[in-house]
């Protein structure tokens, strides 16, 4: 019984550590390890975006960070419009979704940055955070929203500014949640207070983060009730302008699942 113990225990340790540090093969062919788990990458053309989602422009460096970069690549034949997404190997319930990004978000004119939730088992809910100007300079450029095919499309959303007006400094870090409760969804977007001017970071005490932007929504058309959902971050063309950089890259530092307790 003692040696079954041993290797029960042993067992498991392996598979902790084997998660922690990628040892364990991913399930899909083409992959990245990020924040402890497997993500997989698009690499398709899009038809209906005129997107072409490549594995090149995702990829994890040695920090552990997440590189997306959107690329448009111009020539006779044309312009081609590079981006990137990746979705979570693992599908996840209520609890809190967290994404911690570097990357001036506020200034994406024609790209979009988007970390969201998807039901893809049923394609029936969708949760959005997105971070675009939709080629127009004067838009806020921030979207919290929430979608239900049941079965027609129904959309719930508000507008925000991404940054606020606070003078941050390079680099730009800013924090992203999504808390899924079984009877409401919030959204809230801060900034650490250490990316604050010195000078502002004195003026506040027992803060961490300052709230940018938060929003809640009660409509159960919109809660997934006993349905998993797979996390996905992209970072894409929306508009096919040629206007703005032809290369953004957006930095993810890390995303993290909290599950409620009762889950």
């Amino acid at each position: 019984m003692k040696i079954l113990r041993f290797s029960i225990r042993f067992f498991f340790i392996f598979l902790i550590t084997s998660a922690l540090y990628g040892i364990i093969e991913s399930p899909f062919k083409d992959s990245l390890f990020f924040s402890g788990e497997w993500w997989h990458i698009f690499s398709n053309y899009d038809s209906l975006s005129n997107n072409f989602f490549d594995k090149r422009m995702a990829y994890v460096d040695s920090s552990g960070y997440l590189h997306l970069l959107a690329i448009r690549e111009r020539s006779t034949q044309g312009t081609r419009f590079y981006s990137a997404g990746i979705k979570s190997s693992r599908k996840k319930s209520f609890g809190i979704y967290r994404i911690e990004v570097i990357g001036r978000i506020n200034n994406l004119l024609n790209t979009c940055f988007a970390p969201f939730l998807y039901d893809w088992d049923m394609g029936i809910y969708e949760i959005d955070i997105e971070f675009s100007k939709w080629g127009n300079p004067l838009h806020l450029g921030g979207n919290y929203s929430v979608h239900s095919w049941r079965p027609k499309h129904i959309r719930k959303g508000i507008t925000f500014k991404p940054l606020s007006d606070y003078k941050i400094q390079d680099p730009v870090v800013s924090i992203h949640y999504i808390y899924l409760y079984p009877d409401s969804i919030k959204f809230k977007s801060s900034i650490p207070v250490y990316v604050l001017p010195e000078s502002l970071q004195k003026t506040i005490k027992d803060q961490q983060e300052i709230i940018i932007s938060k929003w809640k929504i009660t409509d159960k058309n919109f809660i997934p009730q006993h349905r998993g959902l797979y996390p996905e971050v992209y970072l894409w063309w929306p508009v096919k302008k040629n206007t703005g950089p032809d290369t953004v890259e957006i930095i993810v530092k890390k995303f993290e699942y909290i599950p409620f307790k009762d889950n």
